[in-house]
């Protein structure tokens, strides 16, 4: 998204999984060891951020980054935050 600041939207080619990884992974940590899982949800901007990286990518991205966290905590980032929260 443009104003993320990493350009991605004016390059050729949008960023891999992998640097969605490097770029997003250190501020995702932050926030999960900072606040919680419980107080964490993980979202998205689309369909406006698909001028700057795919959908897919983001959500593979999101999955490497807590994939050595306690399944609970996955489960809260993926769905259990949010259904809580909204009270879905």
């Amino acid at each position: 998204m443009p104003v993320v600041g990493w350009g991605w939207h004016e390059r050729e080619r949008q960023p891999s999984a992998a640097e969605l990884v490097d770029r997003l992974g250190p501020v995702v940590e932050f926030v999960v060891d900072t606040f919680g899982a419980e107080r964490c949800m993980f979202a998205s901007n689309f369909p406006v951020d698909k001028v700057s990286y795919a959908w897919t990518d983001l959500f593979d991205a999101f999955a490497e980054i807590v994939a050595g966290r306690p399944v609970d905590e996955q489960r809260a980032l993926f769905a259990e935050t949010a259904r809580r929260v909204y009270r879905l």
